[in-house]
């Protein structure tokens, strides 16, 4: 059983992840983030995702949160992030990070401490998407230099990041082909 802490429980990706964790056997949810400020903290999981209460608090303190897991999901902003991978680093706790909009330093950060601890890492979880990511870096490499390249893009009205991450690295694919 992978224990695993969700950091932005309250959030639309922290509750998806949250209520698909609480199903599914393999995994136990252990710990849960929220800023200070968020009405979240000091509330039962159970309670924030809208299902039983499981015994554990959402917490704002790191260390409280991360207690006792093996892996941090992220899907937060930039900043908490980026804290949290510094703190997971120390306590060797690995991490999935969905977060989008960081910066070219802070994604070298990432790179670099997945020399320390087990990182995922993708602007984009979803398996069509990581495949389009493959399939639009082969595809350039073989049309070429004589082509141009536009990227679209539509979301729902919730979206907090434009240009999406995965725009940006259907761009990257594109470049590096």
């Amino acid at each position: 059983m992978i224990k695993i802490t969700i950091s932005g429980i309250s959030g639309r990706m922290g509750k998806r992840i949250g209520a698909m964790a609480f199903k599914d056997k393999d995994f136990k949810i252990v710990g849960a983030l929220e800023a200070k400020e968020n009405p979240a903290v000091g509330k039962d999981i159970g309670e924030v995702l809208g299902l039983a209460n499981i015994g554990v608090k959402a917490a704002s303190d790191f260390t409280k949160g991360v207690s006792g897991c093996d892996v941090l999901i992220e899907f937060t902003y930039p900043d908490p992030t980026m804290e949290h991978l510094k703190a997971a680093c120390k306590g060797k706790v690995g991490m999935v990070i969905g977060t989008t909009a960081l910066s070219a330093q802070q994604i070298e950060e990432i790179k670099k401490a997945s020399e320390e601890i087990p990182i995922v890492f993708s602007p984009n979880m979803s398996i069509g998407a990581n495949l389009l990511f493959k399939i639009t870096e082969e595809i350039s490499g073989a049309l070429g230099k004589d082509y141009n390249v536009k990227i679209t893009e539509a979301h729902h009205k919730h979206k907090k990041d434009a240009p999406s991450g995965t725009a940006k690295r259907l761009g990257e694919a594109v470049m590096k082909a």
